[in-house]
């Protein structure tokens, strides 16, 4: 045996000791209370804004179906197929009452086009990267949008009560 390991682990076993022999600490009461108050309230909350995995399971299932489909739209849909450029404009007495629109149908088909053309050359984690980010973006000016009407509507109420 090594007496240095052996020093070391009596060392240990005497702080345990002395540790072991202290009172238990208690909790300020206001601390409890919040606590049990907090406990109380979890418990009581809907389904939803519990963790996902103490949803009921048709909820998860759902959720995750739902998840799937979108995913799977998103990947396998192809924004061709749903072109204004497959619409067809014969020349046929319904259609002809359409003629003025088509000058500004032509300019949208050709923004869609350049568009889309132009999108093809960017790399895909640079558009979930973008997308990401104005995401990011939009939910922040929300969030602060929010902030700022919460914050006059407190100070209104406190105006209006002194």
């Amino acid at each position: 045996m090594n007496p240095s390991s052996d020093m070391d682990s009596r060392s240990v076993q005497r702080l345990h000791k002395v540790l072991r022999a202290l009172p238990n600490r208690q909790a300020p009461k206001q601390l409890t209370q919040h606590v049990l108050q907090t406990i109380e309230q979890q418990a009581h909350a809907s389904w939803w804004k519990h963790a996902f995995r103490r949803w009921p399971r048709g909820a998860q299932t759902a959720l995750i179906s739902a998840c799937l489909i979108a995913l799977s739209v998103i990947t396998v849909w192809s924004p061709w197929r749903f072109s204004l450029l497959h619409i067809p404009l014969h020349a046929t007495d319904g259609v002809t009452q359409l003629t003025p629109l088509l000058t500004p149908l032509d300019t949208i088909i050709s923004w869609q086009s350049a568009l889309l053309h132009g999108l093809e050359k960017v790399p895909l984690h640079w558009l979930i990267s973008f997308g990401s980010a104005l995401g990011t973006l939009y939910l922040s000016i929300i969030l602060l949008a929010s902030l700022i009407t919460q914050r006059f509507s407190h100070a209104h109420t406190i105006g209006r009560s002194t």
